[in-house]
């Protein structure tokens, strides 16, 4: 990611952006689904756990903060486009 930005010389896009959010989706998926699997290892942080339905807090709390850095980086965008069309 950081040589497509040297190569660019925009901090901003929209692939690094989808990439960042789907990044975040899928940690998140896989703090709710991956307790399910019979092999899986309980962590030490559950986030959530009743009726057999468990989260695992570390993933869940990266996918969160990935999909978070995705909407700054949105705006960011937003903002990079403006100065771009004033410039």
């Amino acid at each position: 990611m950081l040589m497509k930005i040297k190569k660019s010389r925009k901090p901003f896009s929209d692939r690094m952006i989808r990439c960042f959010l789907i990044i975040g989706i899928l940690f998140v998926a896989g703090a709710v689904l991956f307790p399910f699997f019979p092999n899986y290892a309980m962590p030490n942080f559950l986030l959530f756990s009743t009726k057999g339905i468990f989260v695992d807090g570390w993933p869940f709390i990266g996918g969160i903060v990935l999909i978070l850095v995705s909407q700054i980086m949105k705006y960011g965008l937003r903002y990079q486009k403006k100065i771009d069309t004033l410039i």
